[in-house]
């Protein structure tokens, strides 16, 4: 789960905010002539559709009138950027591309997933204390995010889709469609459209950098699916202590305490219902698009795991080849997230005691809101965002999954429900769709969690507003402590 706000986080993200917009250092207007990427692009062609590599693109209007009849008419907010704006903003991210990876893109070393061949004396980043070295994150990486950011700031939410009428799934369309990226219920990344000429790239710029301040969350930890077992903060004082007294790369040893263990040691396995109070699968909240329902069903039936952290996760039988991986915990931390239904009226999950590495089945052990087993439990989080529940995946399936395309609307993918099965988010229980594994999707669903979520944000109590204070901080001139303020609501909106 994504770890709740506390200083040491907030200071790290406003560290991370304000690095990235010291290394990109042209946060001013920049003429199209300054990139070399985009003088590729004719000026004539800023039309988002004009780049794109698909076929069958070309359609009359009364035919696109025809099928907007099948889409749901709330009215774009943020409207796709041309593609000449995103190669500025590529330019300037890849002129600092070893800065950019070096900070943004890291893994603290006891949770990375990556072959550690560096020497500790040499090319060793810090990014959370001194004391804590970091490698490449596998998970998460430079070029992915690129990949996707264009993808859904230049073609919106209906780029590279498929429609049941349009654009069927029949094989002669190996592609998607962007027949509909100018609808104008699509939705896309907010690169500055709208904003004056003096202040789009530095507003696009904010966007990409807020976003990348709250994908960090997960990027330390090289992890897509959420851990049982919430990260709350290293201890100072035990910290400082066992760097003075240890020499191991950064390694230390992870106590259970830090890992919201309850009593320190016992971690409920109905906690893949939901952490900290939450219940991801009981939301009281209001789903609604145009006065319909789109939160998922919870299906008692449903089974799935979670993908298998290779650093956080126990393994039984794998004892002895964590130990030559320097899987360095102290004690152990839980194995990953399951659910499923009960075989017989008393199959209570239990709980995982860390100290003795093994289940205490058949034991009404209740998460913090009181589930003593995990029916119908397959929300957990997912993805960049740790996007979860019932309504946000419920959303994503609706704009992107098998409903859309069943609703004759466009999507993206067309034959996966992400409301039966979300594990195909992290890579996981694929077999269901032939093995298909898209890569892409740990970025997609936080893409769109950040689209619905944050850019379209506004409370009604506190009369805040994600879009304009971005224009007012931004005005403003990017004051430090504003820029504290903001990436502090901003977090508070993304885990809310």
């Amino acid at each position: 789960m994504r770890p709740m706000m506390h200083r040491n986080t907030l200071m790290m993200m406003v560290k991370i905010i304000i690095y990235t917009f010291a290394v990109l250092s042209t946060l001013t207007t920049l003429p199209l002539a300054a990139s070399t990427s985009s003088r590729t692009v004719i000026e004539d062609n800023k039309d988002t559709t004009s780049s794109s590599h698909v076929k069958n693109d070309n359609h009359n209007s009364s035919s696109s009138n025809n099928n907007n009849s099948h889409h749901h008419h709330r009215r774009r907010t943020q409207e796709i950027a041309p593609l000449n704006i995103f190669l500025l903003l590529k330019d300037q991210f890849d002129s600092h591309r070893s800065e950019i990876e070096s900070f943004v893109f890291q893994t603290l070393r006891p949770f990375s997933t990556t072959q550690d061949t560096t020497d500790s004396t040499n090319n060793i980043y810090t990014n959370y204390k001194n004391d804590y070295k970091t490698l490449p994150s596998g998970v998460y990486t430079y070029d992915d995010f690129l990949r996707v950011l264009q993808s859904m700031a230049i073609e919106g939410t209906y780029g590279n889709s498929w429609h049941k009428e349009s654009h069927p799934t029949v094989p002669s369309n190996t592609v998607g469609s962007n027949e509909y990226v100018n609808d104008e219920s699509n939705t896309a990344f907010y690169l500055g459209e709208g904003g004056d000429d003096d202040e789009r790239m530095t507003l696009g710029l904010v966007n990409v950098c807020a976003f990348l301040a709250n994908v960090m969350t997960m990027i330390q930890f090289d992890a897509c699916d959420e851990f049982n077992g919430m990260m709350t903060g290293f201890d100072d004082d035990y910290d400082n202590n066992y760097s003075n007294n240890n020499n191991n790369n950064g390694d230390k040893p992870m106590s259970l305490s830090e890992l919201s263990a309850v009593n320190g040691r016992y971690f409920p396995l109905s906690n893949a219902c939901g952490q900290n109070g939450l219940s991801y699968q009981d939301e009281d909240v209001e789903c609604y698009i145009d006065n319909i329902d789109v939160s998922c069903n919870v299906d008692p039936l449903m089974d799935m795991r979670a993908s298998i952290h290779p650093k956080y996760n126990y393994q039984s039988g794998k004892e002895e080849e964590q130990q030559q991986n320097n899987i360095s915990f102290s004690h152990q931390p839980p194995p990953e997230f399951a659910c499923g239904k009960k075989d017989y009226e008393n199959d209570y999950t239990g709980y995982w005691d860390g100290y003795t590495a093994e289940f205490v089945q058949d034991v009404a052990y209740p998460n913090a809101n009181g589930r003593i087993d995990v029916e119908g439990c397959c929300f957990w989080g997912r993805g960049a965002l740790q996007t979860r529940g019932t309504c946000a995946l419920g959303k994503f399936n609706y704009y992107f999954g098998k409903r859309a395309y069943d609703e004759n609307r466009p999507s993206r993918y067309p034959k996966v429900d992400f409301c039966k099965l979300p594990s195909v988010l992290c890579n996981t229980n694929v077999a269901q769709y032939g093995g298909v594994v898209y890569p892409e999707l740990k970025w997609m669903v936080a893409f769109h969690h950040w689209i619905e979520g944050v850019q379209q944000y506004s409370g009604d109590e506190s009369k805040w507003a994600y879009l304009p204070q971005l224009k007012i901080l931004v005005q403003n001139g990017l004051v430090k402590s504003e820029v504290r303020a903001f990436i502090d609501k901003v977090s508070s909106v993304v885990t809310r």
